[in-house]
């Protein structure tokens, strides 16, 4: 009898924050060998960021991602925050939630149309569907443009934002952006959303399960994305400080990237494991979309991610077009950042969008400085170490490396550059520390 064997090779995967190969060996209908590889090389983020000061770890946290960066950053200066005790005023709440809605709505456009919608349409990707889904190609350019202007206005840029620190923001948008955001959601967006809804109804999902547990972020009164506690299908929500608990990281031969696992062998994190969690938060129009597709908690289809994915896009419009209304309102106030520097640790959370996300969690250790100088002490309550609880400042007046003793040298000849000119990059203390933000800006503004 002849053996019937098959082998799939796919490599170079690009539909993660790297990428990842996948391998599939089976004979004679039964499945011999499954692999999830991620085979490019750690970048060791929490290494890079010790001995930094706190006002750098947001700059420098983002480039993790290009696509959630909001999230990414929102998670550090949640983090230390919560280390130092910060309270956060009404208006720095309301103008990060709709930020974060607006990185949501932009990373699930981009999943839903431009890496999901090519598969069911038979193409390699959607550069071909511009010739014959023309329309199509055009509502998702234009609906991701939106998002990432959105994002823009409101923390200077959508890819490793600036605007969002520790204690709120240092720039804020007018009364004018914040109405032109609200129209959109109001008028074009919800339009194309709703065509969005037309077209994926077209769409044949697989019908295929895989019971697993599903843990999200979660609130008693909303659909949570940022903040709360961690929610599972398997058991009642937990603190986040109890993160590891959850998490419980380990290492596998063919991954350079950890896996989780909590009750079961694995779980399942984004927009699926959010609606299974909270689906009796979604705002109405939401939960109306959840039933013309049939999603119905608990859904244990995976393919069904994309689906969950529509349903928070039009979510989140909703719920910005409410936090835009009450913004209006109350008008928009020039609230200045405030940070007291204590020794302390701080933990948070944020959701992540993708099918791939995983719950984003940032950690933020903080001790008192110690300075190599006395003349350096008087800058002890802006430089403090985050992360590496037994890390001490290594702060000297003189930068070691040849780029930083050029610019060094050009503010001891020729003074700062002028204010508008330096961006929000710029150390927000009278000391000169280079950090990996700081200097791109200083040179490209000076030439």
């Amino acid at each position: 009898m002849a053996t019937k064997e098959v082998n799939f090779k796919v490599h170079h995967v690009a539909r993660i924050e790297g990428h990842g190969n996948i391998i599939v060996n089976a004979k004679d209908g039964k499945i011999e060998e499954c692999k999830w590889e991620v085979p490019e090389s750690p970048r060791f983020f929490e290494s890079m960021l010790r001995g930094l000061s706190y006002s750098d770890v947001n700059f420098i946290a983002p480039r993790i991602c290009g696509i959630c960066a909001v999230a990414h950053a929102n998670a550090s200066i949640a983090a230390t925050e919560a280390a130092f005790g910060v309270k956060l005023s009404e208006q720095s709440i309301l103008l990060r939630d709709t930020l974060f809605d607006a990185e949501t709505f932009t990373s699930h456009i981009l999943h839903t149309y431009f890496l999901i919608a090519p598969d069911f349409l038979g193409v390699g990707s959607v550069i071909p569907l511009a010739a014959t889904h023309t329309d199509v190609v055009l509502r998702a350019l234009r609906l991701k443009k939106f998002g990432n202007d959105w994002a823009d206005i409101l923390c200077g840029r959508k890819t490793h934002p600036i605007s969002q620190v520790a204690g709120g923001f240092v720039k804020f948008p007018t009364p004018e952006q914040l109405k032109w955001i609200k129209d959109k959601l109001e008028g074009e967006v919800m339009k194309d959303l709703e065509a969005s809804v037309d077209l994926f109804k077209t769409l044949k999902f697989p019908s295929f399960t895989r019971e697993t547990e599903y843990i999200a972020l979660t609130k008693p009164n909303e659909y949570a994305f940022i903040g709360g506690m961690i929610g599972s299908t398997d058991c009642k929500p937990m603190p986040v400080n109890d993160y590891q608990k959850v998490t419980n990281e380990f290492c596998v031969p063919q991954s350079t990237a950890k896996w989780t696992k909590h009750l079961r062998e694995s779980f399942q994190v984004g927009a699926l494991a959010r609606f299974n969690v909270n689906h009796d938060r979604l705002h109405p129009m939401a939960k109306k979309i959840a039933g013309v597709f049939g999603l119905k908690a608990p859904c244990y289809n995976p393919y069904f991610i994309s689906v969950a994915q529509l349903v928070e896009t039009v979510h989140v419009v909703e719920n910005s077009i409410m936090i835009l209304d009450k913004l209006l309102t109350r008008g928009i106030k020039q609230e200045k950042p405030e940070v007291k520097v204590r020794a302390s640790r701080g933990v948070e959370m944020r959701s992540m969008g993708g099918s791939l996300a995983r719950l984003r969690k940032s950690t933020a250790r903080s001790r008192a400085p110690v300075f190599r100088k006395s003349s350096m002490k008087k800058l002890a309550s802006s430089k403090v170490m985050p992360i590496a609880p037994k890390t001490t400042a290594n702060f000297s007046s003189f930068p070691r490396t040849f780029a930083c003793r050029a610019i060094w040298a050009a503010i001891r000849g020729w003074g700062r550059p002028l204010p508008e000119k330096i961006g929000s990059f710029w150390p927000r203390t009278s000391g000169f520390m280079p950090s990996i933000d700081e200097i791109p800006v200083w040179m490209n503004s000076e030439g």
